[in-house]
């Protein structure tokens, strides 16, 4: 999926999350949630957060690893998605460990702690928005054909959903994300017609 996609799906999460916590912590979660949903495709050297990271990024080109090159005359094409990064302890492969639950963990952990020496009180409502944002990402991209490495580093198979194989950019990714933001759109009405906890309706 798309970061839009993977924007929406954290969005989506968070939504469900917001209005069973306090007012005060609902907008932490949903903007925590949003922003951690593409996370895992840090290990994407053409993804939007992936860009910056500062590792060498690599293609696997009819069995064969060379840098990976993006635009309209580099190798991502013909990658077909096989792309990752070199990092100190070998090729982190793209949908492999960053895309495992043992990663989510880790980055709940991290982030949850940072957010906490920053603004104490707020660590806990960060690594829950990390959480539901992160796996939010996994559920999409197990439409998708490639699989992921849930259970790494405990075996690097890649589990996926047997139906439907969504393609990155096609129409079925569109649909996915129409069906996104009607049930935001009608979640948010059911939220404001019934001043669901958490958001703040009853002025508390």
């Amino acid at each position: 999926m798309n970061v839009h996609t993977h924007w929406v799906g954290g969005l989506a999460a968070g939504a469900v999350v917001a209005p069973l916590v306090p007012a005060h912590a609902a907008l932490v979660v949903l903007v925590t949630a949003v922003f951690a949903a593409p996370l895992p495709d840090l290990d994407h050297p053409g993804s939007t957060y992936g860009r910056f990271v500062p590792l060498p990024g690599v293609a696997r080109i009819h069995g064969h690893v060379e840098p990976y090159r993006p635009g309209p005359f580099g190798n991502s094409r013909a990658s077909f998605g096989q792309v990752g990064r070199r990092t100190p302890w070998g090729i982190g492969w793209h949908r492999g460990g960053m895309h495992s639950l043992v990663a989510t963990a880790v980055s709940v952990v991290v982030l949850g702690v940072a957010a906490h020496l920053v603004h104490p009180g707020w660590g806990g409502w960060v690594a829950l928005g990390v959480t539901v944002g992160m796996l939010s990402h996994l559920a999409l991209d197990a439409l998708n054909s490639m699989g992921q490495a849930w259970l790494w580093p405990f075996t690097g198979h890649r589990f996926r959903l047997p139906w439907p194989r969504i393609h990155v950019g096609s129409v079925g990714e569109w649909a996915v994300m129409a069906l996104l933001i009607l049930g935001l759109v009608l979640g948010t009405h059911s939220v404001w017609a019934h001043g669901l906890p958490g958001l703040a309706l009853s002025g508390r």
